[in-house]
């Protein structure tokens, strides 16, 4: 209730509205040329809400408008899919943790995999998406995410793990 809204608009301004100018910008070209692939970046945080009012709505909102994008440009033979990362271990995360700002095991308590993404592993499978092995996939959001999805509610079920570490 006493978020900064100069940051959740900011925050707007430059996940959803960039996203959604750029798509115009490409989208228009690759009709032109009757092909291509675009890949929008979502977020683990587009699946399930989470205390970040300004970034949880707007990443939701990419998936959205993937879908949407993915019907509209479908036709012209378009396909437009979305990835949704976890943490990606990156420079200013791995500093976060090193300053004591994140904690890695609360953050790794939640995964399935005992590894977070690196960068390449988004890449990759942006990659993937923009290939011809994708040829039919469209309007999906693919996490990229260690298997904090499936772990999450898994993990910290009131009646514990089946398995004692």
């Amino acid at each position: 209730m006493d978020m900064d809204l100069d940051a959740h608009e900011r925050m707007w301004r430059v996940n959803y509205h960039g996203t959604v100018y750029t798509c115009r910008v490409f989208g228009k070209q690759m009709i032109a040329n009757k092909r291509g692939a675009i890949v929008t970046i979502g977020s683990i945080n587009s699946y399930l809400p989470l205390p970040l009012p300004a970034y949880n709505p707007g990443k939701a909102a990419i998936q959205r408008l993937t879908q949407l994008l993915a019907v509209e440009l479908g036709r012209h033979g378009i396909r437009v899919n979305s990835v949704a990362p976890t943490y990606v271990l990156t420079p200013p995360l791995k500093a976060k943790i090193q300053a004591g700002q994140r904690d890695l095991a609360k953050i790794m308590s939640v995964h399935a995999l005992d590894r977070l993404p690196e960068p390449s592993d988004i890449a990759n499978a942006i990659a993937f998406l923009c290939s011809d092995q994708a040829a039919a996939i469209t309007g999906i959001l693919l996490p990229i995410d260690s298997g904090w999805l499936s772990a999450v509610s898994y993990k910290t079920y009131a009646g514990g793990v089946p398995w004692q570490d």
